[in-house]
């Protein structure tokens, strides 16, 4: 994980899962070799992973109205480069789920794991 992002991301994770938010996360198929990151994710949820082939270096995190897409992810940091883009739109943000479900009924699942503490 990009230190530079741990606390944001601590505070967010401690802030939903005492909202008992639920998380859907797909991973690329690389990301298979690093595990660790997908335990120090952090969210109650479900996990899985792109089949081989579909490893990118961009991401899309789609919640309420909103979609957010980012590029110049590295497998455990973001690249000084990244670019990242909101789209406030509830028409585009439902398209964006629709495209979701297609690639995580396609995924495989994470295997059972245990989770890293959020502070």
């Amino acid at each position: 994980m990009d230190e530079r992002l741990t606390p944001a991301r601590t505070s967010f994770f401690k802030a939903a899962n005492k909202k008992n938010i639920q998380f859907r996360a797909l991973y690329d198929y690389d990301t298979k070799s690093r595990l660790d990151l997908v335990r120090a994710f952090g969210g109650n949820g479900q996990y899985r992973f792109l089949p081989k082939g579909y490893s990118t270096n961009s991401g899309v995190q789609i919640f309420g109205d909103y979609v957010v897409n980012y590029t110049e992810l590295l497998l455990g940091a973001t690249s000084d480069n990244a670019v990242f883009f909101v789209i406030h739109s509830s028409t585009l943000a439902d398209s964006y789920r629709i495209w979701f479900q297609y690639l995580w009924d396609k995924s495989s699942p994470v295997p059972q794991m245990k989770r890293t503490k959020q502070r």
